[in-house]
């Protein structure tokens, strides 16, 4: 002990007895040269630096160089653009971070895990000293260059080697624990507690690849506690960049150029010296701009670019996609070149789609970007369908009842079921009661329904809604009826155009007896009075997306024969124009628990005595 450093001692055994002190041969040693003062404590002047996030690092002076003491751990880039969580995607061109905490590190230890795209932020590769890639570093800090990597090892090897030969400095460079056991001189995972004498504080933290061969048969987290590995900014070749990597078992630092992009990596920073880059020119600044006039198709962004990075832009605009990170490579624009504001039109987009979209600007370092601003366009609507039709958004009976109309297709409709007690020419229809007739016409109201009168509007029997016309299936019927001037009772042949538009292929045009046909019945029901149902698609199918979407409204208004008022709830039933043949006449019938729409044609169901629903068909 109490020896000086950097000086040669002669040193030799000595024992004593009574005659005397002998002595052994003499052993000649040199203690080691003292490292620079400053090494291995905190940066003067810079004990720490803080990301966007918010998160605090210790540093580490090593040499002339300041580096972060611990593995970067942020999820936004200094500009505050999100870096997107990769899960269990892979990408060698759109940028992703991997947390994985089966590693069993703490994540203030270990930090986050990035694949090259998002290390570089965009940055071209560079294997300058300083390598001036910000990358995802905190501002005035940067990924460090392979040239600066040298640089480390080359300044550790001459102060800190192992048993004095300067490539064996994996372990001055490892933490002090979470290295896998080893039984190798100068390795990290041997003696651990002599591990760290530079205070870089490396910790095995592993990596996220894919691997094909049985050590590593699927995308995953692997390796933790058996190495680590740092990106740099330089690229080896289209695909790979180099990296930095201590084992567990071995002594150098291992120098790689096969790291594919996509793996993701542990990252430290390195402390700008000496002021900004004045050599070389960097990727333009630009700003995303708000998206608005948001329609099925289209929308309106834009952006600015603040800065040209030294070089002149040469493309600017934006650039949108269905993924978190759209880039120039996805759907974009091109709206000039240079800085300042431009507007974007997007166009070609899908209805009811979640978009991402960033401003871009490009010149001769590549693309920068703006921050990622996101938004939904418009749900889907058939032209003019589900809307009041045009001109016409209501109709007044001779009652003065006002209905809402609705587009469907080409097809105007009144979206509500009649209340009138008067024919348009004035000639009141008698109020049926009890009475039933396959000849005479009435209304029925039968509050027994607990519909309100306003949704359900009245039933009436086929003579009642006839009016005395002969039966039609005539396109239009010209059956005006009990329908409003200028209106008609929509003949079959007019209710099967209606409801091919609303199921479209999936509709049957099959004439079998009282056969249910198509899907569209959920798609033609609108209220909250039917009768739930788990039938996918049924009236009585409220989780339904679909549900009304034509917007015809049908509510469960039942039938009546006269004497009784049946099915309030669970059906609605709704008056042709057209005659079947004996006592009965085409209607269409709706059911809560079944997404067919039926079009009887029994008899006894269809008997023109009942009572019905009626809507109206404009002229």
């Amino acid at each position: 002990t109490g020896l000086s450093t950097n000086i040669t001692y002669y040193v030799r055994a000595y024992a004593t007895n009574s005659e005397g002190t002998a002595y052994g041969e003499v052993v000649t040693f040199t203690t080691e040269a003292a490292p620079p003062a400053g090494n291995g404590q905190p940066c003067p002047s810079t004990p720490t630096v803080t990301d966007y996030d918010g998160n605090v690092y210790n540093t580490v002076q090593i040499g002339d160089q300041c580096w972060t003491r611990e593995n970067l751990r942020v999820t936004h880039y200094s500009d505050g653009m999100p870096i997107p969580a990769g899960g269990d995607n892979m990408s060698n061109t759109e940028p992703f971070y991997y947390d994985y905490s089966s590693s069993g590190i703490p994540l203030s230890d270990r930090g986050y895990l990035y694949n090259w795209p998002a290390a570089m932020h965009g940055a071209a590769s560079s294997s300058a000293v300083s390598s001036w890639v910000q990358g995802v570093c905190p501002t005035g800090w940067h990924l460090p260059g392979d040239a600066e990597w040298t640089a480390l090892g080359d300044y550790v090897g001459a102060n800190y080697a192992c048993g004095g030969e300067t490539y064996k400095i994996a372990k001055a460079l490892a933490s002090t624990t979470g290295w896998n056991t080893s039984t190798t001189s100068c390795a990290p995972g041997n003696d651990q507690s002599t591990n760290n004498t530079s205070g870089f504080g490396a910790v095995p933290a592993g990596y996220y690849f894919y691997g094909n061969n049985d050590w590593y048969g699927s995308t995953d987290y692997h390796c933790a506690g058996y190495n680590t590995t740092f990106w740099s900014p330089t690229e080896y070749d289209s695909y790979g960049a180099y990296g930095s990597t201590l084992n567990y078992n071995g002594v150098h630092v291992y120098r790689s150029g096969i790291y594919g992009k996509e793996n993701g990596l542990s990252v430290r920073c390195l402390r700008d010296e000496g002021g900004t880059d004045t050599t070389q020119t960097t990727l333009p600044t630009v700003i995303t701009g708000a998206v608005s006039d948001i329609t099925e198709t289209t929308a309106t962004c834009g952006g600015e670019v603040t800065a040209d990075g030294g070089a002149v832009v040469t493309e600017r605009g934006v650039c949108w996609s269905t993924s978190t990170t759209p880039t120039v490579a996805d759907a974009h624009t091109f709206d000039g070149t240079g800085t300042g504001t431009f507007m974007s039109s997007i166009t070609g987009l899908t209805a009811n789609t979640t978009y991402y979209v960033r401003a871009y600007a490009t010149n001769s370092v590549g693309t920068g970007y703006g921050e990622v601003v996101t938004f939904t366009t418009e749900a889907a609507t058939p032209a003019g369908d589900g809307q009041p039709c045009p001109g016409t958004p209501t109709v007044t009976d001779y009652d003065g009842n006002v209905y809402n109309t609705v587009l469907i297709g080409n097809q105007c409709w009144t979206k509500e079921n009649l209340r009138t007690t008067h024919y348009a020419d004035g000639t009141s229809i008698p109020a049926g009661g009890d009475n039933s007739s396959t000849t005479a016409p009435y209304y029925y109201d039968y509050s027994s329904s607990n519909i309100p009168l306003s949704d359900r509007g009245y039933l009436y029997n086929w003579p009642a809604a006839m009016h005395g016309a002969a039966s039609s299936n005539a396109v239009p019927s010209g059956v005006q009826g009990v329908c409003p001037t200028g209106w008609h009772l929509p003949s079959d042949a007019e209710w099967n155009t209606m409801e091919a538009t609303v199921s479209g292929s999936d509709w049957q045009t099959s004439y079998e007896t009282d056969v249910y046909r198509g899907s569209h019945a959920g798609k033609l029901a609108g209220g909250d009075s039917w009768a739930t149902s788990t039938i996918s698609g049924a009236p009585g199918d409220y989780g339904n997306a679909d549900r009304n979407v034509s917007g015809f409204s049908a509510v469960p208004a039942g039938g009546c024969g006269g004497s009784s008022f049946d099915d309030a709830g669970n059906s609605a039933n709704f008056w042709s124009a057209t005659r079947n043949g004996g006592r009965g006449a085409y209607h269409r019938t709706l059911y809560y628990n079944d997404a067919g729409v039926s079009r009887v044609t029994y008899a006894h169901y269809s008997m023109v005595g009942n009572g019905f629903s009626v809507r109206c068909v404009r002229d």
